[in-house]
């Protein structure tokens, strides 16, 4: 497909049944929070800095690298349309309460407020 962008980006995601990034080393895997942001469930290796919130959230599901268990995984998530609805609107949750921009700044706020109050106590 290329490179994609906007709206086209939002709704080839937003029409995937699955987005799945087996990743070897992700410092953090945007495109995971966009799809999430999409109501798509994920399939991400532990290797993807978001894998942690993936599993708290129950949002996807975490797959090993080695091609029989990521076979696996796949497996399982095609064979479960109920499945992925379910693990995809956990991750819109997931995405519009952390990753949103309004969340993010929230939390950008709380923690320069903290600091400065440390700095101000000292």
């Amino acid at each position: 497909m290329g490179w994609l962008t906007g709206e086209q980006k939002a709704r080839v995601l937003g029409s995937a049944s699955l987005f799945v990034l087996p990743s070897q080393q992700e410092n953090f895997g945007i495109v995971v929070a966009e799809a999430m942001a999409a109501g798509t469930p994920v399939v991400v290796s532990e290797a993807v800095a978001l894998s942690g919130a993936v599993r708290g959230a129950d949002a996807g599901w975490l797959a090993p690298l080695d091609s029989i268990g990521l076979a696996r995984v796949l497996s399982e998530a095609i064979s479960s349309p109920s499945e992925r609805a379910r693990r995809g609107a956990a991750g819109r949750i997931l995405a519009e309460g952390r990753y949103r921009w309004r969340a993010v700044a929230r939390e950008l706020a709380t923690r320069y407020e903290a600091l400065a109050a440390r700095r101000r106590a000292a």
